[in-house]
């Protein structure tokens, strides 16, 4: 993880490793819509961890095993469908709106995604949907 996040690879499951993070924002039908935190995909799970925590965001977490769908939404969104809803994300960064490089980063995410599908372990069972975040 980058300095100086409370997330760290102490709180991965056993046999887990981290693949990617990156500040990004949640789409939800609450105000104010957008809600700011960290996009983290690991071998095992994809979630988001909001920088505070809000009554009103359900966990949005997937097991990496039972995503549906992944694509890229446009303007640095990422469209995210598993088993147990959808969730839209906004990756966040100096060089996410940078003319010339449109859509490389919800790309990379897309195939970093893709890529643990085919690799990650299936959920255990004791291990419901929405507890992957830990």
């Amino acid at each position: 993880m980058t300095s100086g996040s409370w997330f760290d690879d102490e709180k991965l499951l056993a046999g887990e490793r981290l693949v990617r993070s990156a500040a990004a924002r949640l789409r939800t039908d609450t105000a104010p819509l957008w809600w700011e935190g960290n996009l983290i995909l690991t071998t095992d799970r994809l979630f988001f961890l909001p920088l505070a925590e809000n009554p009103l965001i359900a966990d949005v977490a997937f097991w990496v095993r039972d995503i549906a769908q992944v694509s890229r939404a446009g303007r640095n969104r990422l469209f995210v469908f598993g088993a147990e809803g959808g969730a839209l994300f906004q990756l966040l960064g100096s060089r996410a709106g940078v003319a010339g490089l449109a859509g490389w980063r919800e790309a990379a995410w897309v195939r970093g995604i893709m890529a643990q599908k085919r690799e990650g372990r299936a959920r255990r069972p004791l291990e419901g949907p929405r507890r992957a975040a830990g």
